[in-house]
């Protein structure tokens, strides 16, 4: 919800390390990518998207974001 209206965004980044630290699963790392991103930590956001990408390689919206934060740097 904070990513979604974009306010609280440090906390939303806290929430989303708490998420991927109880459950290290794909869609919580593409969470923390976009916590990252929203609190313009590319380098963080990028590793939290590769790492989404070696849990669920074929994930195609995955492959879109690593491609638009590599373009982005």
């Amino acid at each position: 919800l904070f990513l979604d209206t974009n306010q609280r965004l440090p906390e939303a980044k806290a929430l989303a390390l708490t998420a991927v630290k109880r459950e290290p699963i794909a869609r919580n790392y593409y969470l923390l990518s976009a916590a990252c991103e929203s609190n313009s930590d590319r380098a963080e956001a990028l590793a939290a998207t590769e790492r989404a990408l070696e849990l669920d390689p074929q994930n195609t919206a995955f492959q879109r974001l690593r491609q638009s934060l590599q373009s982005s740097q």
